[in-house]
């Protein structure tokens, strides 16, 4: 004893309800068995809440047989059903009862709420260029921004105090530390150091890179 429902459509997919008046297993022969099964052929896996309700004279949903399923899994290919719902939804003694039959007939809401599972991001994040940037600032002719400048081995170097702090501690309590009043000129001169060696220095500091050997 099966009864099929009109297909019908809810979230881009074709569902049809089986009705099972006298249950669908031994165990289920006192009840009402009902199912919501999917139809569409095209679908893959289909992912849903449903509701089922015994609705009242009046269309509206009756509380104590209104059934609301976790989340399932729809399907017409693999291992998955393709139909779920309940076999024991609603005991036939209880529904003669329950005064929401006429002239024999009673009514049964679906709601069907179809969920799309996220699309993983197929972007790929590019690796960071920023210490393209900062040797970018460090070799600019125009000195942008420079607030500093080292005097060594007879060379002058331009560079930015900020930049110098968070990447050196030394710099850091050299320039922002209880030494700073003695540093607060723009020119700092640094003794027994070739100027070659401070200029990869500061390029690593800028762009944290060495020059090939």
């Amino acid at each position: 004893h099966l009864l099929l429902s009109s297909p019908f459509s809810a979230g881009g997919h074709t569902w049809c309800i089986h009705y099972c008046p006298i249950g669908s297993t031994e165990e289920s022969k006192d009840f009402i068995s009902i199912y919501l099964v999917l139809e569409d052929t095209t679908a893959d896996v289909v992912s849903a809440h449903v509701t089922f309700s015994l609705l009242d004279q009046q269309g509206n949903p009756v509380p104590s047989h209104t059934l609301t399923t976790p989340l399932l899994k729809f399907s017409l290919q693999g291992t998955l059903p393709k139909g779920l719902g309940y076999n024991s939804f609603i005991r036939r003694d209880d529904l003669e009862r329950s005064g929401h039959l006429k002239d024999d007939c009673f009514a049964i809401g679906v709601h069907v709420v179809v969920t799309k599972e996220a699309i993983p991001s197929s972007i790929t994040v590019p690796p960071s260029d920023m210490h393209l940037y900062y040797g970018d600032l460090l070799s600019s002719e125009e000195r942008y921004a420079t607030d500093v400048e080292f005097l060594v081995g007879g060379e002058t170097f331009a560079a930015h105090r900020l930049v110098l702090a968070a990447r050196s501690p030394v710099f850091m309590v050299e320039l922002f530390g209880p030494m700073k009043e003695s540093t607060t000129v723009n020119k700092i001169q640094i003794f027994d150091m070739e100027a070659q060696v401070f200029r990869v220095l500061l390029k690593f500091i800028y762009i944290d890179m060495l020059p090939e050997m």
